[in-house]
């Protein structure tokens, strides 16, 4: 009997451990994607203001990023709080830390890469 309860134990452990793995893999997984999706976006909004000739510069919309990954998109990421009052900060750290560092990564890497597309093209317009 005690060995039937261990048993059960250590199996709902076993899924609980996987289920918790699980959930924290797919959330590093939607913060990668949102910050690719956002990489995207963000060469869209250079490309249509290149294109239509809007007078923006382009560090504005960097700028805009960058704000959106240091204060807006990390909180659509925080897990709920829990009813018993003990909440640990460690995830929400772990979020905010991602998105500042791959964030910045992803939105540096998609103004420079602007930068040389659009020297480019200037360059081949002008022979």
């Amino acid at each position: 009997m005690y060995f039937n309860y261990f048993y059960v134990k250590i199996a709902q452990l076993t899924i609980h451990k996987y289920v918790v793995v699980n959930v924290k893999t797919q959330n590093k997984k939607m913060i990668l994607l949102l910050i690719l999706i956002i990489s995207l976006v963000q060469l869209t909004c250079y490309y249509l203001i290149y294109r239509y000739q809007i007078k923006v510069p382009s560090f504005i919309i960097l700028l805009l990023v960058l704000i959106g990954y240091y204060l807006i998109f990390p909180q659509f990421f925080f897990p709920e709080p829990r009813k018993d009052g003990i909440n640990c900060g460690m995830p929400a750290l772990g979020i905010t830390l991602a998105f500042w560092v791959f964030g910045t990564i992803g939105a540096l890497s998609s103004h420079i890469t602007w930068i040389f597309i659009k020297k480019r093209k200037n360059a081949l317009e002008k022979m």
